[in-house]
């Protein structure tokens, strides 16, 4: 898949330019996984709210 001793051998830019972007991938993947927890967090809460109409009218019940 990847090997490192060759692209440190061949050339250290390349080699380094490589590393930048597995790097910015896992970040970018790593955001969207984030994003789609704190979307079923959100659709959650929600529905919960509409279940619940005494956490409707009284948000610190959520709390307690």
């Amino acid at each position: 898949m990847f090997d490192i001793k060759k692209a440190a051998e061949s050339n250290s830019v390349a080699f380094l330019m490589s590393m930048f972007f597995r790097i910015k991938y896992v970040v970018v993947i790593s955001a969207i996984s984030i994003d789609i927890k704190a979307l079923l967090i959100t659709e959650t809460l929600l529905r919960n709210t509409r279940k619940n109409k005494s956490f409707a009218e009284n948000p610190a019940k959520l709390l307690s």
